[in-house]
């Protein structure tokens, strides 16, 4: 473009007044003027004046028109180059800025109004050199800078050392910004209840939408406030796209990060090919560096707060719902030494999950901790790789079961284990496993394949590190260990039947009874034990009476036979037999060679059979495995009983003491009280099995 010509340096003019004032009526143009190359008004004027003042009552001021210079050219030394006034506005008196390129002002209308028919052009340009912005713009309560377009883009800001793209990446845009090594759109707020930029989407529109190839698609960040709020009416409030970074990134010092509503669709939305969709850090944590999840929808850290918090006031929706496909999990969580998952409800279910091929119950109508609905896979499948960890730890207080299962026809519980417990339960004051089958299934079945099957610990016991394979392990503590009742005639309440030479029940004690039976109420017809095959007892043996009982030989239909048997102060054995004296009257009888090593103290009686023997006596006692008879007649039959006294090591060890004071917790009771006048609780099992017994009295 031609310089304009410039006036000589000792032009001044002479009085504070246009150069040139034209006034056009009627609709005609103030000033008109056109150049096919030059500039069609040109005015120049030293600071003072105005160098071309032009009105019309409804046409143009100024109109200037050019084929390849400038239409209108206006400068001053200190004022305003062009000073425009349309629209029905009046001129400010004074201007509201004194010196500028351009001061454009118009009422109701618009300031500014420019229209461009070159794609690669633009309607109103503006450079900024020396720090100064491109265009600058303010309002007092109207847009700062609006911008339309049909079909582009509306606002086009290109700034921080960036190059405009060409083409531009987006073609159809409202704001379209580029900041190179700076920010694209940098905004603040001072209004706490406004926001330094807010998107609002509608008919399904995202709020604000954002990518980026390998950085945040939307990074928001607050001292006290929200990083990013979105808002849409039924699209997402705040969705953000990357190729490898976060979507969406936001932190917050004290409040929210990211805070997003919308009526009907997603309140913020991110998405990330390969990345993260939605990095949220709140609660005190910094951003981990580099990121421990690299792929993965939302990735929250918490620091000392908590990563996810959802809350939900409708019924039949939920505070957080994670739904799987092609095999993935609906909620997956991983703790170093918390919950993985952590769910809690005033009144409802902690944790509803559903698999398996499932359906969800409506309204179950329930408190829970967790509730789990299979179909026809496992309603809960736990794993643990820790051998004194439970897959399944479940603990009740306050009289709750610990574990509590029930099936219609099949397993109540079911628990195994290659070689650790199959099933293990821990309560501090209910039950730790409770298992009920409404049909012919067991209430709990459990197997461990080298380990054990049901490892139950109750009554305030410990577990401890048990060794060995069993089918149950109970640890009673101070309490009982195994605790059964049976309301059926035929029934029992426990039943053990061992093959292959196990035993069907073993019980053993320290200082205890290993194995203890008692009939409630006593002098009731039932019996405290029975067996129904030989008996073997390796220690001392103590009843109050016995003997044997059999069918009657006589009558073995109807009667039985009873013999009792025969007691001693001491432990003594009784041996006699039936013998004929020799031609001399006497005899030698030879003992079992273990004779004297089992007795001692022998005493000696004889009886004649068939005729008196008044000389009849012993007259060689036990010595050497035999004694001597002598005296009676030749060929008379003796019959003879010799008796001893135990002297085997078991009985010196445990020698019978024929008095004995009792113990001082059994003092006052009795082992039958009715026989003294004494009532049911004064009988022994009170004393040494009160709890027992108590049960046994309440049940």
């Amino acid at each position: 473009m031609t310089e304009p010509p410039q006036p000589p340096a000792e032009f001044v003019s002479p009085a504070v007044v246009p150069a040139v004032t034209a006034t056009g009526l009627a609709g005609a143009d103030g000033v008109y003027a056109s150049s096919d190359v030059g500039t069609g008004v040109h005015a120049v004027t030293g600071g003072l004046g105005t160098a071309v003042d032009a009105s019309s009552g409804g046409g143009t001021g100024v109109s200037g028109s050019s084929g390849s210079g400038t239409g209108v050219y206006g400068q001053s030394q200190g004022g305003i180059g062009v000073h425009a006034v349309g629209g029905g506005a009046t001129a400010a008196a004074p201007p509201p800025v004194t010196e500028a390129a351009v001061l454009a002002v118009g009422g109701p209308g618009a300031g500014v109004y420019a229209t461009s028919a070159n794609s690669g052009g633009a309607a109103v340009s503006g450079a900024g050199t020396s720090g100064a912005a491109g265009v600058g713009a303010t309002s007092d309560s109207g847009p700062g800078v609006y911008g339309q377009s049909q079909g582009g883009i509306g606002v086009h800001a290109v700034g921080g050392g960036a190059a405009a793209a060409a083409p531009p990446p987006v073609t159809e845009a409202a704001v379209l910004a580029e900041g190179g090594p700076g920010t694209g759109v940098y905004a603040t707020s001072a209004n706490s209840g406004g926001a330094a930029v807010t998107g609002a989407g509608t008919s399904g529109a995202a709020g604000v939408g954002a990518t980026s190839d390998t950085g945040t698609g939307v990074y928001g960040q607050s001292q006290s406030g929200t990083g990013v709020t979105g808002h849409s009416d039924s699209g997402s409030g705040v969705s953000g796209f990357c190729h490898t970074g976060a979507g969406v990134y936001g932190q917050s010092d004290s409040n929210v990060g990211v805070y997003a509503t919308s009526d009907t669709g997603a309140g913020v939305y991110g998405q990330s090919q390969g990345g993260i969709g939605v990095h949220a850090v709140g609660g005190g944590a910094t951003a981990s560096t580099p990121s421990p999840g690299t792929e993965t929808a939302v990735f929250a850290e918490g620091g000392p707060g908590t990563g996810v918090y959802a809350t939900s006031d409708h019924s039949g929706s939920n505070a957080l719902g994670g739904h799987g496909t092609n095999g993935a999990g609906g909620v997956y969580a991983t703790s170093d030494t918390g919950a993985g998952v952590y769910g809690q409800s005033q009144g409802g279910i902690g944790v509803h999950a559903v698999g398996g091929g499932a359906t969800a119950t409506p309204s179950p109508g329930m408190t829970t901790a967790v509730f789990a609905e299979g179909g026809p896979g496992t309603g809960v499948y736990a794993t643990s790789d820790h051998s004194g960890s439970n897959a399944v730890g479940a603990v009740g207080t306050n009289s709750a079961t610990g574990v509590s299962g029930t099936s219609d026809t099949g397993d109540g519980v079911y628990g195994q284990s290659g070689s650790g417990g199959g099933v293990t339960g821990n309560s501090v004051s209910g039950t730790g496993v409770n298992g009920l089958s409404q049909g012919s299934g067991p209430g709990v079945f459990a197997q461990s394949q080298r380990g054990i099957g049901v490892h139950a610990v109750g009554g305030g016991a410990n577990p401890t590190a048990l060794t060995g394979a069993a089918a149950i392990a109970a640890e009673g503590g101070p309490t009982n260990g195994v605790w059964a009742t049976s309301t059926s005639e035929n029934g029992d309440a426990v039943i053990g039947l061992g093959i292959n030479g196990a035993y069907g029940v073993s019980g053993s004690s320290d200082t205890g009874v290993a194995v203890a039976g008692f009939v409630e109420p006593q002098g009731s017809s039932g019996a405290a034990g029975f067996f129904g095959g030989p008996v073997t007892v390796t220690g001392a043996l103590f009843k109050n009476g016995g003997g044997f009982k059999i069918d009657h030989p006589l009558d073995p239909a109807n009667k039985y036979l009873y013999h009792s048997f025969v007691e001693s102060s001491e432990m003594k054995n009784v041996y006699d037999g039936v013998v004929t004296l020799d031609s001399a009257g006497q005899i030698e009888i030879e003992l079992p060679a273990w004779f004297e090593a089992v007795n001692c103290d022998f005493r000696y009686q004889l009886t004649p059979v068939g005729a008196p023997a008044p000389g009849l006596h012993i007259a060689r006692k036990v010595s050497d495995g035999r004694f001597a008879i002598a005296g009676g007649q030749p060929d008379l039959e003796v019959s003879w009983q010799v008796t001893g006294v135990r002297k085997d090591a078991w009985a010196q060890a445990n020698p019978l003491e024929a008095e004995k004071e009792k113990p001082l917790n059994e003092q006052g009771f009795y082992m039958h009280p009715e026989l003294h006048g004494e009532p049911e609780e004064k009988g022994m099992a009170w004393a040494q099995h009160p709890h027992i017994m108590r049960r046994l009295r309440n049940q």
